[in-house]
């Protein structure tokens, strides 16, 4: 909208971006700043005002850029830029007044007061008002007819001085108590000044629903773009759209709008002959809708998504002792699928049926573990019916995810869009990178509360408070350094598949010795699920003699529950891990993955086991070491 009506591209448009992407950053660590008033140790708190003044940085940085287009540009005072203009106002206020919130000596006064509701309406509000500038710029799009500009600007006006007459006073007489109707009579004045602002506020909306329910009958008939120097697609189409909306592939490579016809408009297209109101360029575009693409309509997502909502049903109302169960079972009837499905897809071969007959043995182990724990016909019986809720969505689940696995991931790059910053990143891969992003959020969470828990039981006295309390008689630092051993090695022999894989269909002499490409991949895959058996049996031994010798119980005390729940999320990712080498292992039996382009599967696959690599080597001297 501001460029629009300012007639110019927004100023350090990338720039704008980038503080975007900051503020979603730092959004994460300011929280504190509502904490301020908690017995929380003030070095902790001190780091948190600090993040919290500091995320005004890059909202300056975005605030400088609007102002700045405003400037450069030649402005129409339409709608939908005056509430725009009035949102930014708004913002610059509860920004400015943000900062007196995020430091620490000032929040002790004004916390709990009008100061706090007036500063969070000034901020939170600002987006609806923008929004309602949003609505004024598109209702002709939406409906094919022009608002009333007048009662538009009605709205405007009444909408912005009452909301200023609602919330403004509040900072005046800050030092009343925030939910208490008592207040000093000598703030009454102004009291009386929000009472008025809110019912005008209330009323502005009024004339925005009348302006916007009478234009739909009136006469004011637009035609596709009323704006100048709309810059975006939908302004080049009739208003309101069309049921196909454009007329061919939308392309911005040429610097403006071109709609591209045919198959060509993957490629960069073929130019059109007439002239789009923005500049771009339009075409009738006879095949438009048959440009190539591939199918990738699939209904394993929707099984996937369907069995996770019917997994956790029926694991929220499982028992302790059966919750384990509907996982234990799912694991050989991943490893039945994977050998099943991938019989059918690639052919039958012996590891297809070294797969099937460990799947049987697996289950016919873990029936048997069930046996001892519950009693397989009684244990059957007499459980829940969450229980089967459970186990239907872990099965349905191992089994959509394994189809999953077998369909092509390709999606042909796009010619016709911007890419920036990702255009030399494959899409897979930053799809991957996108999933480490936020399991590094999932581990940031685990590890930043498991540090600021140890600080203020005090860093030294953490572990002396699990022998005295929780009853830990020793917990010694070999287990973890042998696991940080084995998940480097496994690290190393990943490379090495993702190696021999990049050199295609062949052999690789090694000393006297002749081996096919493809075996050594196999073999480096299987070396790589070999360390992470260890590490999980090693893991296994360290928790047995942690839980049972020395009753170290998950609640036996806050160091066992940080223990347990943080290497136990890093232990659920080595077994993931290890499912999907098997699936990998199925697959590079076969060749599938031989060759530069097919090696990108290993690749994407070494990327998530590198990450699991790299948090153990933050949890191993956390948890072991300090």
């Amino acid at each position: 909208i501001v460029q629009t009506f300012s007639g110019r591209r927004l100023v350090g448009r990338k720039w704008f971006v980038i503080a975007m992407a900051l503020v979603a950053i730092q959004s994460f660590i300011v929280w504190m700043h509502h904490m301020f008033l908690t017995t929380i140790n003030l070095p902790i708190k001190t780091i948190m005002m600090v993040t919290t003044i500091g995320i005004s940085l890059p909202f300056d940085l975005m605030v400088f850029a609007l102002i700045y287009t405003m400037i450069k540009g030649r402005v129409r005072w339409k709608t939908p830029f005056l509430f725009v203009l009035g949102a930014l106002l708004i913002f610059i206020v509860g920004g400015i007044t943000g900062v007196f919130l995020g430091a620490i000596v000032l929040d002790y006064s004004f916390r709990g007061t009008y100061w706090v509701v007036a500063h969070f309406h000034y901020v939170m509000a600002s987006g609806a008002v923008a929004l309602i500038g949003a609505l004024y710029y598109w209702y002709p799009k939406i409906t094919g007819k022009m608002y009333n500009e007048f009662l538009g600007k009605l709205h405007f006006v009444v909408a912005f001085v009452s909301f200023n007459l609602l919330y403004f006073p509040m900072f005046v007489v800050w030092e009343t108590p925030r939910r208490m109707f008592e207040y000093s009579a000598g703030f009454t004045l102004w009291h009386r000044v929000a009472s008025v602002g809110a019912v005008l506020f209330a009323a502005s909306f009024v004339i925005m629903i009348y302006n916007l329910f009478m234009s739909l009958y009136s006469d004011r008939v637009v035609d596709d773009s009323p704006w100048a120097y709309t810059g975006s697609t939908e302004w080049a189409v009739p208003s309101p759209p069309p049921t196909e909306n454009f007329p061919g592939t939308p392309s911005f490579t040429s610097g403006s709008l071109r709609f591209l016809e045919g198959p060509e408009a993957t490629d960069g297209g073929v130019e059109a002959d007439e002239t789009a109101p923005d500049g771009g360029q339009v075409t009738a575009a006879a095949d438009h809708g048959h440009e190539p693409h591939p199918d990738h309509a699939s209904w394993w997502p929707v099984f996937a998504g369907s069995a996770a909502l019917l997994a956790g049903l029926g694991l929220s109302g499982l028992s302790p002792s059966l919750f384990i169960w509907p996982f234990l079972f799912a694991l050989p009837a991943f490893v039945y699928f994977v050998g099943a499905v991938g019989a059918r897809r690639d052919g039958f071969t012996p590891l297809h049926g070294a797969f099937l007959t460990a799947s049987f043995l697996v289950f016919a182990g873990f029936l048997a573990l069930f046996h001892l724990a519950h009693g397989v016909i009684t244990g059957l019986q007499s459980a829940p019916t969450y229980f089967w809720l459970a186990l239907s969505g872990s099965l349905l689940g191992v089994y959509a995810l394994v189809n999953m696995g077998f369909e092509s991931f390709y999606v042909p790059e796009p010619t016709s869009s911007e890419q920036w910053p990702f255009g030399e990143v494959e899409n897979t891969k930053l799809g991957m990178w996108m999933f480490l992003g936020s399991d590094i959020i999932l581990f940031g969470a685990f590890i930043g509360s498991y540090v600021f828990t140890r600080f203020e039981f005090g860093w030294q006295d953490w572990w002396h408070v699990a022998h005295e309390v929780g009853g830990l008689e020793h917990h010694p630092v070999w287990p973890g350094l042998l696991n940080t051993y084995i998940l480097l090695a496994s690290s190393f022999t990943v490379v090495l598949a993702l190696v021999f894989a990049r050199r295609g269909v062949g052999t690789t002499e090694i000393g006297p010795l002749s081996i096919e490409n493809r075996k050594l991949t196999l073999g480096f895959i299987g070396t790589t699920f070999l360390g992470a058996c260890l590490f999980l049996l090693n893991k296994g031994i360290e928790w047995v003699d942690l839980y049972y010798h020395q009753e170290w119980t998950f609640n036996a005390d806050i160091m066992s529950s940080t223990f347990y729940l943080t290497t136990g999320l890093h232990a659920a990712h080595v077994v993931i891990g290890m499912m999907i080498m098997l699936f990998l292992m199925v697959r590079s039996y076969t060749g599938a993955y031989q060759g530069e382009e097919n090696a990108r599967t290993i690749e994407y696959f070494g990327l998530y086991w590198h990450f699991v690599d790299i948090v153990w080597l933050f949890l191993f001297p956390l948890f072991y070491i300090l």
